[in-house]
């Protein structure tokens, strides 16, 4: 039987405020590989990520800190209908 950690050997921890134990050589505390398996299997990832550009600014604009600005956007938009998969498709 096969152990990740070992709490008989010397290992150079200390408990930190929470009263966890903290490893300042790995930077973090005792890891459970058990739980860690265990909540990799249930985890449900997030959609994939897309990058909208919105635009840009043709002209420079003198921007003073706390006053308010104005700003024209003029959009040219393409309709994609997208797949169970999250690719676009047109």
């Amino acid at each position: 039987h096969h152990h990740l950690y070992n709490r008989e050997s010397t290992h150079n921890s200390t408990i930190d405020g929470a009263g966890l134990e903290f490893n300042h050589l790995f930077r973090c505390g005792v890891l459970d590989a058990g739980d860690m398996v265990r909540i990799a299997k249930l985890w449900k990832t997030v959609p994939e990520r897309f990058h909208c550009i919105a635009g840009f600014f043709s002209v420079r604009k003198l921007v003073t800190v706390g006053k308010p600005i104005q700003l024209e956007l003029k959009q040219n938009i393409n309709t994609h209908k997208i797949t169970n998969e999250g690719k676009n498709r047109t």
